[in-house]
């Protein structure tokens, strides 16, 4: 019965495993590899060696050596760590990428629940994405920046506060119309009842030609009088 061979500990590792995928591209690691003879505990510290401010040199100081092989105990070459350096760069802001869609599929959806115009939308995306990416490339944050949430609100304030003025507006317009519909629905109703009354009160007067024509008189100015 065969075993299957154990996995690598960058092979377990999700970030690590990105970075091998761009370091091969999407190929298999060589055998031989820096990273294949290094555990878990040693990928992490060559992590925060490459996160460390300095040279290569420097940095190459910082490395866990190898583990077994021909070249057990040798630290990585600098053109290695050039690599490795190259490759982490990419990862890292390939999943800021990847974090910037997240924000921007978020904010559209947002926007849409709170029936923005879409090319508000598009441009609260874009100060965004171009803010985090901004200060992603000046290492001044990390993976986002909150200053992006402040250039967007200085940004964006005044166009808002205009959208939530004329929700007001249109909100208090259509309390005014449901009122008037509501008004002009008791006068229907209340001037059809009123006309029944007259109807049955002018049927009683068709004797008195006097009176009906006083009567009609009344009903006239009664009927104007409803209609203002």
């Amino acid at each position: 019965m065969s075993t299957q061979p154990t996995p690598k500990a960058w092979e377990a590792d999700e970030f690590w495993s990105e970075v091998v995928n761009v370091i091969t591209g999407g190929k298999r690691l060589r055998p031989d590899h820096y990273l294949a003879s290094l555990d878990a505990p040693a990928l992490e510290s060559l992590r925060l060696a490459l996160s460390s401010s300095g040279t290569l040199a420097e940095q190459q100081k910082l490395c866990p050596p190898r583990s077994g092989g021909r070249l057990d105990g040798e630290p990585p070459s600098l053109r290695c760590l050039s690599e490795l350096s190259s490759a982490l760069r990419q990862t890292w802001m390939l999943r800021r990428l990847e974090r910037q869609t997240l924000i921007e599929s978020a904010a559209k959806k947002r926007c849409g629940d709170l029936g923005l115009d879409t090319r508000l939308t598009d441009a609260v995306c874009t100060v965004v994405g171009e803010e985090a990416l901004a200060q992603a490339a000046h290492n001044q944050v990390g993976d986002f920046s909150v200053k992006a949430a402040q250039v967007l609100m200085s940004r964006q304030d005044g166009k808002l506060k205009a959208i939530a003025e004329q929700r007001k507006e249109r909100e208090l317009e259509l309390k005014n119309r449901s009122l008037d519909l509501e008004l002009e629905k008791y006068r229907t109703a209340l001037k059809g009842k009123v006309e029944l009354a007259m109807d049955a009160f002018a049927a009683d007067l068709k004797g008195n030609a006097k009176l009906l024509e006083a009567y009609q008189r009344f009903r006239a100015e009664v009927g104007a009088a409803m209609t203002k």
